[in-house]
């Protein structure tokens, strides 16, 4: 059976008219996925080629090689009649021209293509129309019967030579028929030739890669070449005598019977089928098979049977269509099927069809702050929500990088409002992860055939969008608020630490003369300095043995988690520069970038000695708590190469005002 890869083909030539929608990182998604089914088309053994009227515009390594062509792009704006034998060339070009402004599938037709050598080989074909570069176009599958028509040709000519001969011998024997002696020569004369065609015919087959059955009418094999022990595992002594029927898949023994009975209703007769065929080791491998009604034939007196094992293939097939019409990371319907349904479902017995736009809130903060991997996971819990939500029916697709589609047929717009209430509301059940699941969500809905169904997904795009804008302070609040929580919960620092902490950057931010905003500034800065730990494995927080450099590392990212993820937010974007300074140290030694002196922001230099004072006066794992004096003691060390010496100044000044040595 002939592969179609249109879908995937014409899922990659969209990729260039819809990536410039997308973000970088959407873009870099977007372009590895199209990467992967490139490669699948390259890499498959079928014959594929894509054509409009013009000539090919693509044609996979295995066309090349069947075209006698070095290379696929050497193909490329050549027509596909050059190749086709004059008796087929217009037939083949009528079909594409069909196909390509009928939008009509044209059936298995097999025809004869001359290679760039000249030599001719038979094919079947089959073409489908699919989309490429945003054009109608052809794709054409090919296959190579040659080897199976050759075995045809020879055996047809067999039997016409041998005909030929006994006509000729009968005719002798009538004419002259002198004597008994020459009347048993001409005898001999015909077994002879009766054993050269037999001997021709069993040594053409025992060649054969694929594995050749003769059976009669029944199905019982009278013979099954060599092949048979490389594709089944059981050796010729044991098929031979036995019912086809015995190692077929029960599941497909009807629709075999059926073509069985097809072929043998007539002489000549030629079907096709794939099934599954069992193995010795006790699998099953799915072959395809050609049988042909030879029983006219005197060296063969039976059906003829050609089989391939096709397991492989079928596998890497079904991979290919999964791919073309799923999103490998969710397993909802990608945004190529989803194009493609809204235009097939656009009928009015589908009326009122509304559709759905959703965008998925803090993906890129996720992903920015702690990986791809965390992302994903965002992305497969959403997935989850509106598969729960939505019925049987409805279609859910992964539109791009960080939305969603839906598309409900025969449903009201307040059928949208329902659904979109359900999965706000299953959102919030499920808190699981490092920012809580929300969308913004906007629908619209087709009440007459006279409405385009395109038009009415852009309004729903719009309507998203108008209300990812309305809620965007809200949800960016409610997500900070969520990772300060996890932050607070993981016990790296309590709220009543945090206010004393505040208390002391009051006063050092008074001492350095900053007004009421910066000091809020300075305090914003120390809530969220160490945020970036959420993302930190927690056991590295608590363990009493020494940190391994591979530990170390890990710890040392948390201000620049800590950064994407203040980044993300517009009310605290200033936040981020202070941030990621905090560990630098006034002699260039710190990370991540080794500032030095009055290159660290004062926000980071100041957040640097407290949350030491902090650490030092705190109980860890793998110390005890020291006193406020010998806190201060252990900073004052490390004024002029860890701390800006005149902020160590100030701070033992308050500590010392305030009584806390």
């Amino acid at each position: 059976m002939l592969l179609l890869l249109g879908a995937v083909i014409g899922a990659i030539s969209l990729g260039n008219k819809k990536i410039v929608n997308l973000s970088a990182e959407h873009q870099e998604q977007l372009e590895k996925s199209e990467a992967r089914f490139q490669r699948l088309i390259e890499n498959s053994p079928v014959p594929i080629a894509v054509t409009n009227l013009q000539g090919f515009l693509y044609a996979n390594p295995a066309f090349a090689k069947m075209l006698g062509v070095g290379k696929p792009d050497q193909l490329l704006g050549q027509s596909i009649g050059d190749f086709m034998h004059p008796d087929y060339r217009q037939i083949e070009l009528n079909r594409i021209e069909r196909v390509v402004n009928n939008r009509i599938k044209a059936g298995l037709l097999e025809q004869k293509i001359i290679r760039s050598d000249g030599i001719e080989i038979d094919v079947k074909t089959l073409s489908a129309p699919i989309v490429f570069a945003g054009q109608p176009a052809a794709q054409v599958t090919f296959q190579d019967i040659t080897t199976s028509k050759h075995i045809q040709h020879l055996l047809e000519k067999n039997q016409r030579d041998l005909e030929t001969e006994i006509r000729e011998s009968t005719k002798e024997l009538s004419l002259s028929n002198q004597n008994l002696k020459h009347e048993i020569s001409q005898r001999v004369l015909i077994e002879e030739i009766l054993s050269t065609s037999e001997k021709h015919f069993r040594s053409l087959i025992e060649s054969s890669l694929d594995l050749i059955v003769i059976m009669d009418a029944g199905g019982k094999v009278r013979y099954a070449n060599p092949t048979v022990q490389t594709m089944t595992g059981f050796g010729e002594k044991d098929v031979i005598g036995a019912s086809i029927f015995d190692f077929i898949h029960p599941d497909d023994a009807g629709d075999v019977r059926a073509v069985l009975e097809k072929v043998i209703s007539r002489v000549g007769e030629v079907q096709g089928i794939d099934f599954r065929t069992r193995h010795k080791d006790g699998g099953y491998r799915t072959v395809e098979v050609l049988a042909r009604n030879m029983l006219d034939l005197p060296a063969v007196n039976g059906v003829m049977v050609t089989i391939k094992d096709v397991t492989e293939r079928r596998k890497a097939q079904k991979q290919i269509e999964y791919l073309s019409f799923y999103d490998r990371l969710t397993g909802l319907h990608n945004r190529a099927f989803f194009e493609e349904e809204i235009l097939r479902i656009d009928t009015n017995r589908h009326l009122p069809i509304t559709l759905i736009v959703a965008d998925i809130n803090g993906l890129k903060l996720v992903n920015d702050a702690f990986g791809h991997v965390e992302g994903d996971e965002l992305l497969n819990r959403m997935a989850q929500v509106l598969k729960l939500c939505c019925r049987r029916e409805d279609i859910i697709a992964r539109w791009g990088g960080d939305e969603f589609a839906l598309l409900l047929l025969n449903s009201p717009g307040y059928k949208a409002d329902e659904l979109c209430q359900r999965i706000s509301q299953l959102c919030l059940e499920k808190v699981k992860g490092p920012v809580p699941l929300s969308l913004a969500m906007g629908h619209a809905t087709k009440q007459k055939m006279e409405q385009n169904i395109k038009d009415i997904l852009k309004e729903a795009e719009e309507n998203m969008y108008r209300s990812k804008m309305m809620a965007s302070k809200k949800i960016r609040t409610d997500i900070m608020s969520h990772l300060l929580g996890l932050y607070y919960q993981k016990g790296q620092r309590t709220r009543e630490q945090l206010k004393i902490l505040q208390g002391l950057a009051q006063d050092m931010a008074s001492a350095r003369g900053l007004n009421q905003s910066e000091t809020l500034k300075l305090q914003q800065v120390l809530e969220y300095c160490d945020i970036g730990n959420i993302a930190i494995e927690q056991k590295l927080f608590k363990k009493k043995d020494r940190l391994t450099s591979e530990e170390w590392k890990m710890m040392y990212r948390h201000p620049e988690i800590g950064y994407h993820i203040v980044q993300n937010t517009p009310e605290t974007a200033d936040l981020a520069e202070p941030i990621l300074a905090h560990h630098e140290w006034w002699d260039g030694s710190g990370y991540p970038r080794n500032l030095r002196g009055e290159d660290i922001p004062l926000y980071a230099r100041i957040v640097s000695i407290l949350n030491t004072y902090d650490a030092l006066t705190q109980k860890r794992p793998y110390r005890k708590a020291v006193r406020p004096e010998q806190a201060i003691k252990e900073i004052k060390r490390c004024a002029g190469t860890q701390f800006d010496p005149f902020l160590v100044e100030v701070m033992e000044e308050i500590t010392v005002r305030q009584d806390l040595l």
